[in-house]
This record gives C-alpha cells, structure tokens and sequence, in this order.
C-alpha cells in the first residue's frame, strides 16, 4: 500500500512539472508578457499542432494582448476584473445600470 501511495504521488508530481508553464506564469501577476510568449514558444518548440492542447487558445490570447502591453511587455494595471463587482466601484466613465 505504501509503494502505491508513493507512486501515484511520483506520478502526480512528475506530470505537474512537465505541464505548461506558460500557464502558470499567465495566471502569474509577477511574469511579463515577452517571458510567458517565450516560455510557450519553448514549450511548443518540438512538437506538432493537435487540436485540444491550448495552442489556438494561446495564440488568441497572444494576439489580444500584444497589443495592450508596453514596451518591457508588462501588463497594464486593472486590466482584470474581478468576478464580481460592486456598480459603484467601477470607474465613473463607464455606464452604471440598474438591474
């Protein structure tokens, strides 16, 4: 029982450090845009394209934020929102409705 526990721990382990670290660094507030392009870039580098593996989704993303990002390809303050915002927290040039 112990070397199975231990196994499936390696395992879980072994597939967490192989996974996309691109996507750790785009939910990252600390990676800039330049260092997570090359991280997919590198990733990506000897494989073929397959459908379902995020690479159009990437690519979409890619594209969208290009051109939001500066000079040293970091990201603009505020450009997230929250899940859930209060009407009266938002910024006074957007429309604010009644629901």
């Amino acid at each position: 029982m112990h070397k199975l526990t231990l196994t499936i721990i390696g395992i879980l382990f072994a597939s967490y450090a192989y996974s996309q670290e691109y996507v750790r660094m785009m939910q990252s507030k600390t990676a800039n845009f330049y260092e997570i392009q090359e991280a997919f870039n590198k990733y990506w580098e000897n494989k073929s394209y397959e459908r379902g593996k995020g690479w159009k989704q990437f690519k979409r993303w890619e594209y969208l934020m290009e051109s939001r990002v500066d000079e040293n390809g970091n990201f603009p303050d505020g450009l997230t929102f929250p899940l859930k915002t209060d009407a009266n927290a938002l910024p006074a040039s957007l429309p604010k409705y009644q629901v």
